[in-house]
């Protein structure tokens, strides 16, 4: 297992594996085997809470995106029109993913158990699993996450406080598996009934309590009011709450009122109640920027206690630039030249879904200005130098937050692609991007 301390935050394991195996752990929970020789060195990574990101074949259709990793080290796909996905999925609306907790690992036969919580409701990956048989195929990505998150059994404690429900049991049984003997564990679990209890394997000094929800109100907080209805631990304690999102940040409070600090519980977001996932997303978006502007370093403390899908979809989207846009003529006075533009529409994958804006270039020789204009704003070219069929230029945005942006491309006749970095929000690496002249 990888040093929980020291976790790379690189994604090191990507392709396309099958179901070989299905099987109901309850009847609300079923496992699903995955088997590929992409998955081979996975055992190196392996971590408690370790993170995959599944890539589901469109409806409809029995292929998913097939990822891979270049030799440079990026993150890439093989896609078809329907399967097209962003490298940054995690933070992104794609329609075709979800990630989900690694259950277990059997580097031997390259299986990898992923459990599937089946909720009435429909949903990309619920349905998908209920019907899942043997052969199916889905995209799997080893999910990389910043170096300061930390699975719970990762962190010094007297006492170990874990709060999940059936979305996050998965997650938290990585840990409870994982802590050492003798270490004082204190779980609960919030499930529909006793139907849907599992035996826990582990060296731990552990009790586990599990709260059944049939009967409650869909706002009842059975994890809260557990803890509230006993005896706060003594000594050192560690507090960990995953699941929905209402009830985490009710009990993320309550641990502040207890007198934990940041460094002494990890509470995290893994769905909200009447919400898809989408619109999750974009509440994400909209606490993560807001700090982010705010103070750019909270930016690593959003993405690890609110959740870990932040997205913005306003970043460059908005409405496609009006076709058959030859130049554009800016008025002048007579003693002044007219300038025409070359103009360009770009579509990037970035970490906050596919966005697109239009480039307006001015060329001088080999040098080039203009700007670049999207829903929320223009931003001025400038860099610009052509050598040969590369070119290389930077822009900057206000909107949500300034941000500077390099981009380099290669030009073939009409067509452009390249990589844009986002200077001063390094996390994200490198966006791919293409672009076409109008």
């Amino acid at each position: 297992m990888i040093d929980a301390f020291g976790y790379e935050p690189k994604t090191h394991v990507a392709g396309v594996c099958e179901v070989v195996r299905t099987e109901m752990i309850t009847p609300h929970l079923r496992r699903i085997t995955l088997y590929g020789a992409a998955l081979t060195g996975l055992e190196r990574y392996w971590r408690p809470e370790l993170l995959i990101r599944l890539y589901f074949p469109p409806k409809g259709h029995n292929d998913p995106p097939e990822p891979f990793i270049t030799p440079e080290g990026e993150l890439e796909f093989k896609t078809t029109p329907e399967t097209e996905v962003s490298p940054f999925s995690a933070f992104s609306e794609d329609p075709l993913v979800r990630a989900f907790t690694a259950r277990r690992y059997r580097p031997e036969t390259l299986e990898l158990d992923i459990d599937f919580a089946l909720h009435d409701v429909s949903g990309l990956a619920g349905d998908w699993a209920k019907g899942a048989k043997i052969g199916d195929r889905l995209g799997v990505v080893e999910f990389a996450l910043p170096a300061g998150h930390r699975p719970a059994v990762a962190h010094k404690a007297d006492v170990y406080l874990l709060f999940a429900d059936e979305a996050a049991i998965p997650s938290a049984q990585t840990n409870i598996e994982a802590f050492a003997s003798g270490a004082k564990v204190i779980v609960f679990f919030e499930v529909a009934n006793k139907l849907e209890e599992q035996t826990i394997d582990t060296k731990a000094d552990l009790t586990v309590t599990w709260l059944h929800n049939e009967n409650a109100n869909p706002g009842d907080n059975l994890l809260l009011q557990a803890i509230k209805g006993r005896d706060w631990p003594d000594g050192n304690v560690f507090a960990w709450a995953c699941g929905e999102m209402k009830k985490v940040a009710e009990l993320r409070r309550f641990f502040m009122e207890r007198g934990l600090q940041k460094e002494s519980f990890k509470c995290q977001a893994y769905w909200r109640r009447g919400k898809t996932e989408v619109q999750r997303m974009a509440r994400m978006t909209e606490l993560g920027l807001a700090a982010v502007e705010a103070d750019p370093d909270a930016f690593q403390a959003v993405f690890e206690e609110i959740g870990m899908n932040i997205e913005d979809p306003s970043l460059f989207g908005g409405p496609d630039p009006v076709e058959n846009v030859e130049q554009e003529v800016v008025e002048t006075s007579p003693n002044q030249s007219v300038v025409t533009y070359d103009v360009w529409n770009i579509s990037m994958k970035t970490p906050f879904g596919k966005q697109k804006a239009t480039l307006y270039l001015n060329f001088n020789g080999n040098t080039f200005t203009g700007k670049m204009e999207a829903n929320n704003g223009t931003g001025g070219i400038s860099d610009g130098v052509m050598n040969d069929n590369k070119w290389k230029w930077t822009t900057t945005v206000k909107m949500p937050r300034a941000m500077t942006i390099e981009f380099s491309a290669e030009v073939d006749g009409s067509s452009m692609s390249g990589k844009a970095k986002i200077a001063n929000l390094g996390l994200f690496g490198n966006v791919p991007f293409t672009g076409k002249r109008i």
